[in-house]
């Protein structure tokens, strides 16, 4: 993840918007806002549509904080029309995960060619799966629905999410994924998503705790 984060970060701005209006074009976003209703327009300077694509610049830009991802995505925008960081949260919460949900499971998914290096076996797609957990805002409904990492003394400080994935092998691409919370193991994850998404003409790489 953080070499990723790093090959990103190295890439130009114009190179990552323009990546990203590529690979996701805007008919695709306005089709999955209008399957899942949330296509209608409560604020004329945030519409929906430009809401995906801020909820994923939010990613591309991670360094930056929420208004100036708004100027990258908007460079015309004139000085002083920049909305508020609490405007956009507002805006982000009224999307909602949905049409998120839909879009990564349309859009992400194994890259590699047979001429990729380290990617296929014998004709065979190489996957592997991954693990980790991550830190969550300290909200009561994270607390509730996530719960907190036990401790020797105490919970710990903040609420914890566990994430597996399938991860294409010579890319690098987490293209299926599991989130429970953190009091469910790896082991019990990773047997629902192989079932799930394992498929033939995959070979499938897992280190020794999985076993």
């Amino acid at each position: 993840m953080f070499s990723l984060d790093k090959e990103v970060a190295a890439l130009s701005r114009a190179d990552r918007l323009a990546g990203l209006k590529r690979i996701i074009p805007r008919e695709r976003i306005k089709r999955i806002l209008s399957r899942t209703g949330k296509d209608g327009t409560v604020c004329p300077r945030l519409p929906a549509v430009f809401m995906v694509s801020f909820v994923l610049g939010l990613g591309l830009f991670s360094r930056d904080c929420y208004r100036q991802v708004f100027r990258w995505l908007v460079p015309w925008q004139r000085r002083g029309s920049v909305p508020g960081r609490s405007t956009l949260c507002e805006a982000r919460q009224r999307l909602g995960v949905a049409p998120l949900v839909i879009l990564a499971e349309e859009t992400v998914q194994p890259l590699a060619s047979p001429a990729t290096p380290g990617a296929f076996y014998r004709d065979l797609r190489l996957v592997a799966l991954d693990g980790f957990v991550v830190d969550l805002p300290d909200t009561p409904a994270n607390e509730r629905v996530f719960g907190r990492p036990s401790g020797s003394r105490a919970p710990g400080a903040f609420p914890q999410a566990r994430l597996v994935a399938l991860c294409e092998a010579g890319t690098h691409v987490f293209y299926r994924w599991l989130i429970k919370p953190i009091r469910v193991a790896e082991q019990t994850m990773a047997d629902a998503l192989l079932r799930m998404f394992l498929t033939a003409g995959m070979l499938l790489l897992w280190d020794r705790g999985f076993l």
